[in-house]
């Protein structure tokens, strides 16, 4: 009994701590790719 509610709790974390990390790593992409935007808008404004 005690063994299947702590498995459950931990499901209960690892959801939550990976449900954490998935936000986290969509966030860094974003900002990785409006990096890469203002870099090529501003190559393309010094090469004009």
């Amino acid at each position: 009994m005690i063994h299947k509610t702590l498995s459950h709790f931990l499901n209960r974390i690892n959801f939550r701590i990976t449900h954490k990390l998935i936000i986290l790593f969509s966030l860094y992409l974003n900002k990785m790719a409006r990096h890469t935007q203002f870099s090529r808008r501003g190559k393309g404004l010094g090469s004009f």
